[in-house]
């Protein structure tokens, strides 16, 4: 019998170092919610995030069994919102400085760079699942 196999790639779950750092010992780290200036770039719900463990529960609970789960290193993430953002600067680079949308693309590629790199770097993380429909 052949199996169906779905692979997604979530974005937005809480990284497990930031789960690590939970200041607060009297809930376990899994149900520590993002700092707001974590978040609010991205989408600003904090119960859009969730750990590890909670994704592969809420995917089994929803009729998928777990093949495979990754949850990608700070370096993965890295590369994936420099692949992310490197849209930006292919737009802007054959474009004149003074084109009518070069400040618009500028504005963009400085809100996602700031809102990375001063925000939810290391915070939110990123998983690569494997579900089976059952």
């Amino acid at each position: 019998m052949k199996r169906t196999v779905f692979a997604i790639i979530v974005v937005g779950l809480l990284a497990s170092s930031a789960r690590a750092q939970a200041p607060s010992p009297a809930s376990p780290p899994e149900a520590s919610p993002p700092p707001p200036e974590a978040i609010a770039p991205p989408a600003g719900r904090k119960d859009e995030y969730v750990a590890l463990g909670q994704l592969v529960e809420l995917a089994e609970g929803h009729g998928f069994a777990l093949a495979a789960a990754h949850e990608a290193s700070l370096d993965e993430w890295d590369a994936f919102e420099s692949g992310f953002t490197a849209g930006y600067a292919d737009w802007l680079a054959p474009h004149a400085p003074d084109h009518p949308e070069a400040a618009e693309v500028r504005g963009l590629a400085e809100r996602q760079h700031a809102a990375y790199f001063c925000g939810y770097r290391g915070i939110l993380g990123l998983a690569y699942l494997e579900l089976v429909a059952v």
